[in-house]
C-alpha cells in the first residue's frame, strides 16, 4: 500500500532511501546513536523524562516501558532515528524549522519516508507496532515544529498498518502503541466531519490504557458518529434535521442512544492497581468524552444560535468536571488527553472555558497550544456575534492544522 505524502519535510530534503522497519539502514548516523537512546529508555527516570506527557500516571510506566524496549530491540535503528528527531523539539516544547539543522531535517524526512513505504515491508506483527511507534514519534516532531502535516502523519501511519489491527488488538502488551493513534485520528475526524482510518475491533477484553484510560470501548461509537456526520455533510441534511419533530428519529438518533447508554467497564482491580488520582482521572476522562460526544451531536443538529441553552448545559457539565483537574500537579505525569471535551465546551462558554484552557497549558507537551485553539474559539464567537447561524464545524476549514487535540 502506498502511503500519503508528507510535503513539509519532503520539500526540506530529498536525501535518503526507504527500507523495511526491521532491516532499515539509517540515512546517516542519527542525532543520538541507538545505544544512547536505549540507555535513556532502560531506566525508569530516563523513560519517564521522555514520556511524561504521554502517560496518565506511574502505574502505567512498567508496561509501557517494557513494550517500547521490546520494539526497540527489534528495530533499534528505526526507533533511534524516530526518538532522536523528536527529542530536540520536545526538550524545548516548541521549535521552528529555523531551529533545526539540516541533519535534524534529513533524519525527519528519512523517517517520514519510512512511514510512506513501510507497509509493504511488514512481515510480523511487531513490525506493524514499530511503525506505529515511529509514527507517534514523528507526530510529536511535526506538532512541535509546528507543521500542517500532523493529521496526515497519523492517518498515513494508520493506513500503513490498518489490516494488522484485528491481530494487534489481541496482544495486550501492544495496547500502549496501538490505541493512541486511533484516538487522535477519530477526534480529528469528529471535528472535521471525516471518517477515521480505523474502526477499533472488539478486543474481547477490558482495556485500561496509558493514555486512553477507560475510553477505548467508546472509540467504535465515535467512529460511527463520524460516519453519520460525514454522511450528513455530504447529503446536506441539516434542514431536514431542523424540521423534524421532537420525537422523530434522525441520522444521529441511533448512535446518540448508544453513546448515552455507554459506560466504561470497570475492572475489579481498578482501585488497587492504580492510585486514587489515576482512577479519578480515568473516570473523569470517560465522563467528559461521553458528554462531549453528546454535545457534538447536539451541535451537528443545531447551528449556532439555535438551542443554545441545551448546548450550554452540556458545556457547563464538562467544564465543572474539568475544573477539578486544574489542580493536577505539573510535575506529575500529564498525559491527560482532555482537550477535545474542553474544545467543544469552550465553543459554547468561551469565558469559563478559556480560563481552564490556560490552566492546563503547563501540562501539554507543546506550548502555545491553547493560544492557537483559543484563537479559533474567538473566531467562532465573533462569527456568532456577527449573525452567523451555521454549524461551527463549517468554520474549521484550514484552521487547527498542526495541532493535536485529544
Amino acid at each position: 500500500m502506498q502511503g500519503p505524502r508528507f510535503p513539509c519535510l519532503e520539500q526540506t530534503t530529498r536525501a535518503g532511501s526507504a527500507g523495511s522497519p526491521p532491516n532499515f539502514r539509517s540515512l546517516a548516523p542519527p542525532l543520538r546513536s541507538s545505544w544512547e537512546i536505549n540507555h535513556m529508555l532502560e531506566t525508569e527516570e530516563g523513560f519517564l523524562d521522555v514520556h511524561r506527557t504521554f502517560v496518565l500516571g506511574r502505574s502505567f510506566l512498567g508496561e509501557f516501558q517494557s513494550t517500547v524496549r521490546r520494539l526497540f530491540a527489534r528495530s533499534p535503528q528505526v526507533l533511534a532515528d524516530g526518538y532522536s528527531v523528536a527529542l530536540k523539539p520536545l526538550r524545548s516544547r516548541h521549535v521552528t524549522s529555523r531551529g533545526l539543522d539540516s541533519h535534524d531535517l534529513a533524519i525527519g524526512s528519512h523517517c517520514l519516508r519510512q512511514l510512506m513505504d513501510g507497509s509493504s515491508s511488514i512481515t510480523q506483527l511487531e513490525d506493524a507496532a514499530v511503525l506505529l511507534l515511529l509514527g507517534q514519534a514523528l507526530l510529536v516532531f511535526n506538532t512541535l515544529m509546528p507543521s500542517p502535516d500532523t493529521h496526515v502523519i497519523t492517518r498515513g501511519t494508520l493506513l500503513s498498518v490498518k489490516h494488522w489491527y484485528p491481530a494487534l488488538i489481541k496482544r495486550p502488551y501492544l495496547d500502549v502503541v496501538v490505541l493512541t493513534p486511533v484516538l487522535m485520528d477519530t477526534v480529528e475526524c469528529l471535528i472535521r466531519r471525516e471518517v477515521p482510518v480505523v474502526r477499533l475491533p472488539d478486543p474481547g477484553r477490558c482495556i485500561i490504557d496509558r493514555f486512553l484510560g477507560l475510553r477505548s470501548s467508546l472509540l467504535p461509537l465515535l467512529y460511527e458518529l463520524c460516519e453519520r456526520s460525514y454522511e450528513a455533510k455530504t447529503n446536506g441534511c441539516v434542514e431536514h434535521i431542523l424540521q423534524r419533530k421532537s420525537d422523530e428519529e434522525d441520522c444521529y438518533s441511533r448512535v446518540e442512544g448508544k453513546i448515552r447508554a455507554w459506560a466504561p467497564e470497570l475492572p475489579a482491580h481498578l482501585f488497587t492497581t492504580y492510585s486514587d488520582l489515576e482512577a479519578s482521572m480515568m473516570l473523569a476522562q470517560a465522563r467528559t468524552y461521553r458528554m462531549a460526544a453528546l454535545l457534538l451531536i447536539h451541535r451537528l443538529r443545531f447551528p449556532l444560535g439555535i438551542e443554545d441553552l441545551e448546548a450550554q448545559r452540556y458545556a457547563d457539565d464538562i467544564l465543572r468536571e474539568l475544573s477539578i483537574l486544574t489542580a493536577w500537579p505539573p510535575e506529575a505525569e500529564t498525559g491527560l488527553g482532555l482537550d477535545f471535551p474542553l474544545l467543544v465546551a469552550t465553543l459554547e462558554l468561551p469565558g469559563p472555558g478559556s480560563k481552564i484552557y490556560k490552566a492546563f497549558e503547563s501540562l501539554r507537551f507543546r506550548r502555545q497550544h491553547s493560544q492557537e485553539i483559543l484563537s479559533f474559539i474567538k473566531a467562532v464567537d465573533q462569527a456568532r456575534e456577527n449573525g452567523y447561524r451555521g454549524l461551527w464545524f463549517d468554520l474549521v476549514h484550514d484552521r487547527l492544522h498542526g495541532l493535536t487535540v485529544t
